[in-house]
């Protein structure tokens, strides 16, 4: 069932009709032996990367789909785990109270807010006026940057490293932007070179290794965005439409003729 307003894409027919074969014809033959001994360890790598995603991303999940996704499932397999638990905790990360009612938002953009906010300040040539804001600033882009990879083996669970990195939000979302990457090291960069005595000093508490960490990731990161025919066929149609593949992107660039 689908609300008229959630439809911003309608679907062609051959797309309805192949979802409705797959449940009413493909289901219960998947559900019989000795297709549901298939079935059954398919749900089992499906919880162990549910899992593997809570944890590595202290139940926030990558997103507010994921997140209600892995809610689910962790409620589906035992409604009184831990696991679900600590879903429940991190719900308010989601919600936003609006003028109409209560909202389940994207997790944050913090990170993303904070580095254009800085070179909103820098552009004003008023850092001395401004020199306390930009170093709680500072501070916060230091603290947002990620501590450590995901856990065990990442890349059997299809991971990519992130120490050093930076995420779209906070620290503990954990999963790796290229552009908020790229944004975190130009802020950094950018406020080292300030004469403000606050700032001075907050600059030099940050490690360099870090920086250079933060660097090597960045440089480790897939350029090529997204596949086309992946996004076009996927059940989720909006990704097709607003995300397009490209090479490098603006924050990318900036980077690259910052260290030239």
């Amino acid at each position: 069932m689908q609300f008229q307003e959630d439809l911003y894409f309608p679907h062609p027919l051959i797309q309805d009709l192949t979802w409705e074969f797959l449940y009413h014809a493909v289901e219960p033959v998947l559900s019989r032996w000795p297709f549901s001994m298939l079935r059954e360890k398919a749900l089992q790598v499906a919880i162990e990367h549910v899992h593997y995603e809570d944890e590595n991303s202290r139940y926030l999940c990558i997103g507010c789909v994921e997140k209600v996704l892995c809610l689910i499932a962790s409620w589906v397999e035992d409604p009184n785990s831990e696991a679900y638990k600590r879903h429940l905790a991190r719900l308010p990360d989601y919600f936003w109270i609006a003028e109409d009612g209560l909202k389940l938002q994207s997790f944050g953009s913090q990170m993303w807010d904070a580095a254009f906010a800085i070179q909103a300040i820098l552009s004003t040539n008023l850092s001395e006026e401004y020199g306390p804001t930009l170093c709680k600033a500072h501070n916060f882009i230091k603290a947002s940057q990620v501590r450590e990879n995901p856990s065990g083996n990442f890349t059997a669970m299809y991971r990519h490293i992130s120490k050093g990195a930076w995420t779209f939000s906070t620290q503990d979302h954990g999963w790796q932007v290229s552009d908020c990457t790229a944004e975190g090291l130009k802020e950094i960069r950018a406020l080292f070179k300030l004469k403000t005595i606050m700032v001075e000093v907050a600059a030099e508490c940050f490690d360099k290794s870090k920086f250079l960490r933060g660097t090597g990731v960045w440089i480790k990161l897939p350029v090529l965005s997204t596949d086309v025919i992946i996004n076009t066929a996927q059940p989720c149609t909006v990704f097709s439409y607003f995300q397009l593949p490209h090479f490098l992107t603006v924050p990318q660039l900036q980077l690259i003729l910052m260290y030239n």
